[in-house]
Parts: C-alpha cells; structure tokens; sequence
C-alpha cells in the first residue's frame, strides 16, 4: 500500500511530500520511505501527478477470500494524506488528472479543527501530540526505513533522531508529511470488500 502525506506549511509558501510504502510482517505495520520532497506551493501540482505515475510504486495487488473464491487481482490506488492549515483547497481540487487514480484524506491537526472548509469536508482531525506518540513509537519499534538513494536521505535520518531523542512537543514540515501516513495506517482500521 502507498500512502502519500503531504503537508503544507504554516506560511502557505512551501509544501513538503512524503512517499511511504506501508508492508504488513509479523502482525504489525512496516514503512518505508520511498521519497521526501520539499518544494514551493506553486509546483506541487507537477510533483503529486509524477508521483503518481511513477512505474516503481506497485499498480496491482492481490485479495483472497476466505470463502474458497479465486484471488482476484485488483488496482491498488493511492492515498493522498493532506494537511493545511489553511481552508482554501486549490491544491487538492486540482490534482484530478485523467490518467492518475487515487484516494483522498484531509486531517485536520489541532487548533485548525474550527476552519472552514469549502467542497471537501475533513476526514479525520487529530491532535499534535497524537501524531506525534504515533511517529515515536514506529521509530522506537524500528518499523521505518528510509530507502537511501533518496537525496538527503543522512540528513533526514539525523533529523528524526535529534527529533526523537530531544522529545519535542512539535513536528516541522517534513515530520509531519511522514506522520500522517503512520498515523493514519497505525489507527484507521483498514477494510477490504471483496466483490465478485
């Protein structure tokens, strides 16, 4: 499953991504950090379309049924994990692009919970220290690797222990682009329907 966070930030001006692949070994969640992109708002409707079209990130997966049915091959669509602390939506109502599929989450973290929001209504709210709890226990469980031919990906590694060791109350752009994604997948019960 890839789950996509993006995070922007609280002057409105940039936008951090975060591409996270989430595996399921010895009854818990694993991540892995396919790729971190911090770039200007203004061209993060190029960035999430590549993302998506990326030929490495898996298109299909299989379900199987308990009740003695054939597993069937389906499309494993992403989901865009989206947080701003702003209420207007112009970057997610402009990421419908013909060719790329997905599903679309807004969270709403803490204070912001009151704002209004025009079309899309919040999926989820949680709170700072939530995300925070929840991104500290999968990196003391050893549960997020980070793919190395990521750029900056030493830098990014000695800033999530920094992080962790200091026990901060807060988490920046980048953290929270990776939190959301542990957090949701980490709390939201995930439900398959299978269908024939």
């Amino acid at each position: 499953m890839i789950l996509i966070g993006v995070s922007i930030g609280s002057t409105g001006d940039s936008v951090d991504i975060s591409v996270v692949r989430k595996r399921f070994k010895h009854l818990k969640h694993y991540y892995q950090v396919l790729d971190l992109i911090h770039c200007p708002r203004e061209k993060t409707l190029d960035q999430i379309p590549n993302i998506l079209r990326n030929p490495s990130l898996p298109k299909l997966k299989r379900i199987y049924s308990q009740i003695r049915r054939p597993r069937k091959i389906v499309r494993e669509r992403p989901w865009i994990l989206f947080q701003s602390p702003f209420s207007d939506q112009n970057i997610v109502s402009g990421l419908k692009h013909p060719d790329t599929t997905f599903k679309r989450i807004r969270i709403i973290i803490g204070m912001n919970a009151g704002d209004p929001w025009k079309g899309d209504s919040a999926g989820y709210t949680v709170e700072m220290t939530e995300l925070i709890k929840r991104l500290r226990t999968v990196i003391e469980e050893a549960r997020l690797e980070i793919v190395d031919d990521i750029s900056e990906t030493g830098m990014f590694c000695r800033e999530i222990n920094s992080w962790s060791e200091t026990a901060a109350e807060a988490l920046n752009g980048r953290l929270i682009s990776l939190a959301l994604p542990v957090w949701f997948r980490e709390t939201i019960p995930y439900r398959q329907t299978y269908r024939v």
